[in-house]
């Protein structure tokens, strides 16, 4: 990269910590850590949700697909869009007034401190090997910004950017940044357009490339690209982090209006990174590794500043993705782990630096699983460790938070054993018509379903004596 794009690079990368450090003023609590003591905007919930939600994955990851299979890359997005519409109408009431502060408190609270215990222990996995992948992800990224770097070296710098984007202002800084990261984003999106409008226009990529593969939604098939959509929605349902944004709204009202926004902010993010990865098969077929498509696209079409300015923030949304995992995985830990054990951690002022102390020794664990054969056999789980938690938790979490007390809790047990199992097991042995994480959700909720009859009988037979 020329010393102009990489002036771009930098000015996005200084207001992570700059708006970090300045965000901490606002933070005097854990509750404030959290979810930005209930007191945040209808742009501070968008901001919080979209600064989780838009990680590598809506830019780099959907062009690489995209530049293989064409229209279909686009369901990842669109299911994260249904998801915000359905969090909007569904879940804002029940999740800003709930039992517990989080979802495995709802859990714990429901089937007890055993069933608690082991969900708990089996998403702070998922969510640190997803931290992982993030920050192996940033590594690819951060030798094409500055030349020479190593890869030990990168995961260092972008754990470092990860702990000023949270560990100051917690919620409220994720916010702010996130913000941040949909306007950048917003200004990819429009100059991308721009340009491939500009140079070819959408009436070459429709003559040129093959319409089966690439101009077809279900390229993949209905069964496993619907099971891949309903994945990534129930795994977003049981992801705390936007609980967290739920609750960070200072009303019900902003709160529904914040995700409610996000919803339609998101799908243009992904269809432009969608025709961008159909661009470049078009204009450059022969690229040896189709997770560069997204980052030559911007060095080879894009101004050099802008184009810094918009690497930047795909290094941002990286940043953002890994930043609020620390964080679901810090109040999963302390809330849900530790408070129920002990009461060492119970004052405000505790419980923050408590979870300050956990942000650290996890991105510094991350940063020593990352690299060499280990981060190597980490990505290859990555993809089966975002299935586990949707599949050990959501049929669990919907009988809890609608269904109270009508299944047997034994029966709930089974069902996160068989939930963890069947989600491991075929999303590593793909022989079915739908992926590993539909499977692990169907087996959970046959389980709990047989909780509730087991659950009823009881009932029935305590009623006759």
């Amino acid at each position: 990269m020329s010393s102009i794009q990489i002036c771009g690079v930098i000015i996005v990368l200084f207001m992570i910590p700059l708006i970090g450090v300045l965000s901490g003023s606002y933070v005097k609590n854990s509750e404030d850590f959290e979810s930005a003591g209930g007191k945040g905007s209808t742009g501070l919930v968008s901001g919080l949700m979209l600064g989780a939600m838009l990680g590598g994955s809506y830019t780099i990851g959907t062009a690489q697909l995209a530049y293989t299979q064409g229209i279909s890359a686009f369901w990842y997005t669109l299911s994260n869009s249904l998801f915000c519409l359905l969090y909007a109408f569904m879940y804002i009431k029940p999740f800003r007034h709930p039992r517990a502060p989080t979802l495995l408190g709802i859990i714990r609270l429901e089937y007890g401190s055993h069933i608690g215990l082991a969900v708990s222990l089996l998403v702070c996995v998922a969510t640190f090997v997803s931290l992982i992948a993030q920050l192996i992800a940033s590594s690819a990224v951060l030798p094409v910004i500055f030349s020479g770097i190593t890869v030990p070296l990168a995961v260092v710098l972008t754990a470092t950017l990860m702990l000023a984007y949270i560990v100051f202002g917690g919620a409220v800084a994720a916010g702010q940044i996130g913000k941040v990261k949909i306007v950048l984003l917003f200004v990819t999106v429009l100059v991308g357009t721009y340009i491939i409008l500009k140079e070819t226009g959408l009436r070459t990529l429709w003559d040129t490339l093959d319409h089966n593969t690439y101009f077809d939604l279900f390229a993949n098939g209905v069964g496993k690209e619907a099971s891949k959509a309903l994945s990534v929605i129930l795994g977003a349902v049981t992801t705390q982090v936007y609980m967290q944004a739920a609750m960070a709204g200072r009303s019900d009202k902003a709160s529904h209006r914040g995700v409610l926004i996000s919803a339609f902010l998101v799908p243009p993010v992904g269809l432009v990174s969608v025709l961008i990865g159909m661009f470049m098969r078009v204009n450059h077929p022969a690229l040896e590794n189709a997770k560069d498509v997204f980052p030559q696209f911007i060095l080879l079409y894009m101004p050099e500043l802008l184009g810094g300015i918009v690497m930047g923030t795909i290094l941002l949304a990286i940043i953002g993705s890994g930043a609020a995992a620390t964080m679901e995985i810090s109040t999963i830990v302390h809330r849900d782990i530790i408070a129920p054990r002990t009461h060492r951690f119970d004052t405000p002022k505790a419980a923050l630096l408590f979870k300050r102390m956990c942000i650290v020794f996890l991105l510094a664990g991350g940063c020593l699983l990352s690299t060499g054969v280990l981060g190597d056999m980490v990505l290859a789980f990555s993809s089966a460790s975002i299935g586990l938690r949707s599949a050990t938790m959501f049929a669990p979490l919907m009988g809890a938070m609608f269904f109270s007390g009508k299944i047997d809790r034994r029966w709930v047990l089974v069902s996160v054993i068989v939930g963890t199992v069947l989600a491991l097991l075929f999303s590593l042995w793909d022989v079915l018509p739908i992926d590993g994480v539909g499977a692990g959700c169907l087996g959970s909720t046959i389980c709990c379903l047989f909780g509730a009859v087991s659950q009823a009988r009881t009932h029935r037979q305590n009623s006759c004596h």
